[in-house]
C-alpha cells in the first residue's frame, strides 16, 4: 500500500505531489537536467478537503525528517517556536518542515504583511534557503488571509488548490466512507455524490442522517434521510411527505406559488423537460416544507451529466428547462403563478446574452462597439432591436416547451402527484416513467382539473 492510497480521488493532485515528493527522495536525475529541489510546496483550499491528509501522504512518500509546526500558542512564544522549528529541521536536513493551518498564524488580513508571525516565518523561509529544508504548508483562505509576499515564488515554488470534488471522486469518496463505517448499502453513492460536500461534511451529513433515521425510529439509514438532511442544509428548510390530499381546484384558483400544488406542477415542469431535451441530465426536484399550502421547491441537474443535444446549444437547453415551469402551470391552470417570474428573469438574460454574443442558437448579431460598450454604446435603435428579438426568441421557446410538455401531459401529471405525495423524485423516476410510457405521446387528463387549459 503506497503512502497517497489514503487519499480517494483527486488522482491529478496526487500525481503532481507524488512528482515532487520523488525529487525529494532522490534528486540526481533532475539535477542531471538542471532541476533544483523545490524550495516550498503550499496545499490552499477550503476548509474539510483533506489538505492535511495530502500533506502527511506527502511527507510520508518523501521519507524526510519531518517537523511539525501549528498555531497553539500567541505572542512571543509562537515566535520562539516558529525559529525552534526551522533550527530543529535544519538540523535534521534534508528535512521537511510542515506548517499547518498558515493561514492562522497571523490575524487573517493578508494586507497586515508585517504582521510578527509572517515576518518570522518568511524571514526563516529565507534564512534556511538552500540548506536541505523543503517547507511544506497547508492554508484555508490563502487569497485572503496570507500575504502574498509570503507565497511568492521563490518562497513556495509549487501551489496546489484544491476543489470540493467532482462527481466521480465525490463518488469514491461516498462509496469509501460508507464502506470504512460499515453502513449497509441503504445509501446510494450516486445520489449522495449529487451534492457538492467536502470530506468532513459527508461525514457530518451522514451522521445527521443516522440521528434523524433514529428519531423516526428507523432501523436503517436511507439515501432518502440523507439527501433531506442535505437539503435543508443548503436551502434552510427540509422536504417532507405531505399527508393532505392534492386539491386541484383550490390550486386552480390562487396564484400563489407557495400552494404546494402549484409548486408541484411547477417543478415537475422543469423535470420532465430536462428529461426531454436532454436525456439524463435531471438529478431530482425538490418541495419544501410538508404543509398543502406552503411550499418552494428547486430541481438540479446531474453534477456527472455531459450536456448532449446535437440540436441544441447548452444556452438552448438552459432556456427551455427554465421555461418548463411556468409553461406547466399556463397549461394547467391557465395563468401563472407569482414564482415563475425569477425563472422569466434568468431565462431573459441568457437570451439577452446570447443576443448580445451570437450564442444559444441566435448568431452573427455581433455589432461593431458592442465588444465594449465603454467606447461605443449601443444605439437606441439597437437596443429596441435587441429586446424585440429576445421577447420573439422566448415566445418561440415557451411554444417549444409547451408542445414538449402536451405531448407527456399524463406524464407530467404523474411526476407532480409524486412530488406532492414525498416531497422529492429522482431523475432516474422520470426517466424510468419516460422508458415505460415508450416516448409516445399521452393525451388526457393528468392533473386532476379537466383537460390542459386553452391559453393562446
Amino acid at each position: 500500500m503506497g503512502p497517497f492510497d489514503k487519499v480517494i480521488g483527486y488522482r491529478r493532485v496526487v500525481s503532481e505531489l507524488e512528482r515532487i515528493a520523488s525529487v525529494l527522495v532522490d534528486p540526481s536525475p533532475y539535477e542531471r537536467l538542471g532541476a533544483r529541489v523545490p524550495n516550498g510546496l503550499l496545499i490552499a483550499g477550503e476548509p474539510g478537503l483533506g489538505k492535511t491528509l495530502m500533506a502527511r501522504c506527502f511527507v510520508e512518500a518523501a521519507g524526510c525528517p519531518c517537523v511539525t509546526l501549528r498555531r497553539t500558542v500567541a505572542g512571543n512564544e509562537f515566535l520562539d517556536q516558529i525559529r525552534d522549528a526551522f533550527v530543529r529541521a535544519a538540523e535534521e536536513a534534508p528535512s521537511i518542515i510542515f506548517l499547518d493551518d498558515l493561514d492562522k498564524f497571523g490575524s487573517g488580513d493578508r494586507n497586515r504583511a508585517s504582521e510578527p508571525e509572517y515576518v518570522a516565518v518568511q524571514s526563516c523561509i529565507d534564512d534556511y534557503a538552500g540548506k536541505g529544508v523543503f517547507v511544506l504548508a497547508t492554508a484555508n483562505n490563502v487569497l485572503r488571509a496570507v500575504p502574498p509576499s509570503l507565497v511568492r515564488a521563490g518562497r513556495f515554488d509549487r501551489t496546489i488548490y484544491l476543489e470540493r470534488p467532482e462527481y466521480e471522486d465525490a463518488r469514491r469518496i461516498a462509496a469509501h466512507y460508507l464502506r470504512e463505517h460499515s453502513i449497509p448499502n441503504t445509501i446510494d453513492p450516486d445520489v449522495v455524490a449529487q451534492f457538492p460536500m467536502s470530506c468532513a461534511e459527508l461525514e457530518a451529513r451522514v451522521n445527521a442522517a443516522a440521528v434523524v433515521a433514529a428519531s423516526e425510529g428507523s432501523d436503517v439509514v436511507t439515501t432518502e434521510h440523507v439527501v433531506r438532511v442535505c437539503v435543508e442544509h443548503w436551502e434552510g428548510r427540509a422536504w417532507r411527505p405531505c399527508k393532505e390530499p392534492m386539491d386541484w381546484q383550490a390550486a386552480a384558483k390562487t396564484k400563489r406559488y407557495c400552494d404546494r400544488a402549484r409548486c408541484a406542477c411547477h417543478e415537475a415542469g422543469h423535470l420532465l423537460v430536462m428529461e426531454l431535451v436532454d436525456p439524463g441530465c435531471s438529478g431530482f426536484g425538490v418541495l419544501l416544507g410538508s404543509g398543502a399550502r406552503r411550499g418552494r421547491g428547486f430541481t438540479r441537474v446531474r453534477r456527472d451529466h455531459k450536456p448532449f443535444s446535437p440540436d441544441r446549444t447548452p444556452e438552448d437547453v438552459q432556456v427551455l428547462v427554465g421555461l418548463g415551469g411556468l409553461v406547466a402551470e399556463e397549461v394547467a391552470f391557465g395563468a401563472w403563478s407569482t414564482g415563475p417570474h425569477s425563472d422569466l428573469e434568468k431565462v431573459t438574460d441568457i437570451v439577452y446574452g446570447g443576443l448580445m454574443h451570437g450564442v444559444g442558437g441566435v448568431q452573427h448579431l455581433n455589432v461593431i462597439g458592442e465588444r465594449n460598450r465603454r467606447c461605443t454604446p449601443p444605439s437606441p435603435e439597437r437596443i429596441a432591436w435587441r429586446e424585440a428579438a429576445a421577447v420573439d426568441r422566448i415566445q418561440q421557446d415557451m411554444a417549444e416547451a409547451r408542445s414538449l410538455l402536451m405531448g407527456h401531459w399524463a406524464l407530467h401529471g404523474q411526476v407532480a402527484q409524486l412530488l406532492y405525495d414525498r416531497g422529492i423524485v429522482y431523475g432516474e423516476e422520470v426517466r424510468a416513467m419516460l422508458e415505460r410510457e415508450g416516448g409516445g405521446t399521452t393525451e388526457g387528463d393528468g392533473l386532476g382539473v379537466g383537460a390542459p387549459s386553452e391559453v393562446a
